[in-house]
């Protein structure tokens, strides 16, 4: 493993400060570390959860773009990650150390005093894992995925609570737990990966979007677990199939004074072992008008 220091990069930006000629191999070093492929830059974008469903957050992740010029400051070129609390409280932390792996994998690490984590990237930076997450040190989990403006990702916090809870002890009446959701299409027909925290267990899961119509300048669409296909399972908790159906609703199409909206709200159910069908709802941390 051969960490990178960022002391290449720094040299790099004072040389070209203080002299009109650049050191064109010390820059060319620094794009090495930065370009996937040929990509200038790479983006990622995702949900995370503590195990408790104490805090959950969307993240935006960036690979930044090569230097390239001499006016870009030394924090451009550092990868760095938006956390957007479910309160909307942001935090931005800045990568603290970048290691290389063999066959070209990179593992970045996250450090600020309320959130870490790692993300670890393939050689072509197509996919991206995230190890190790904590939020204000209580562990978690998250998953993102590359986000394009080709492809882009849309990830959305939410709950969801009991209405049918029988006396479960880890889905009791009143009480909220996470149910996020990371969409790979916002106006269309596409996928959906789940993560819900069931007690301290978290469970990723499928769904799917479809039947979209354009309603009163809202793109609103029907959500469903399973894949569309070949089941309507989202995930199995305790060896029980959990379900659920939902609608997605958006203002991509036509953006509103306040900006771009999201919300999806809906109904499950899940077969217990010991205390029956229990049912309820879910909803996401961001509203619709």
């Amino acid at each position: 493993m051969k960490p990178f220091t960022y002391l290449v990069i720094l040299l790099s930006f004072l040389s070209s400060s203080c002299h009109p000629e650049i050191d064109t191999d010390l820059i060319q070093d620094a794009k090495s570390h930065y370009i996937f492929n040929d990509k200038a830059s790479v983006a990622y974008k995702g949900i995370f959860t503590t195990n408790g469903s104490e805090y959950r957050a969307v993240l935006d992740i960036i690979i930044p773009t090569p230097y390239s010029s001499p006016v870009q400051t030394n924090d451009l070129l550092i990868p760095r990650a938006m956390v957007t609390l479910m309160n909307n409280d942001v935090i931005t932390i800045y990568a603290t150390n970048i290691s290389e792996e063999p066959e070209g994998t990179r593992a970045y690490s996250f450090t600020s005093d309320r959130m870490n984590f790692t993300l670890r990237t393939n050689a072509a930076g197509d996919i991206g894992e995230v190890l190790d997450a904590n939020y204000q040190n209580i562990s978690g989990t998250a998953i993102v995925a590359v986000h394009t403006m080709e492809a882009p990702v849309v990830a959305i916090t939410g709950t969801y609570s009991c209405t049918t809870c029988n006396g479960h002890p880890n889905v009791t009446n009143g009480s909220t737990q996470t149910f996020n959701m990371m969409f790979s299409s916002n106006q269309g027909v596409g996928s959906i990966t789940t993560q819900s925290v069931l007690g301290s267990t978290t469970y990723y899961g499928i769904g799917y979007q479809n039947a979209c119509t354009l309603i009163s300048g809202y793109n609103t669409c029907a959500i469903e677990s399973g894949d569309g296909a070949t089941t309507n399972v989202g995930h199995y908790a305790a060896g029980n199939p959990v379900t659920w159906t939902g609608t997605h609703e958006s203002n991509f199409i036509t953006v509103s004074i306040d900006g771009v909206c999201n919300e999806v709200y809906g109904t499950w159910q899940w077969p217990s072992n010991s205390y029956g069908l229990l049912s309820g709802t879910f909803q996401s941390d961001s509203t619709c008008p």
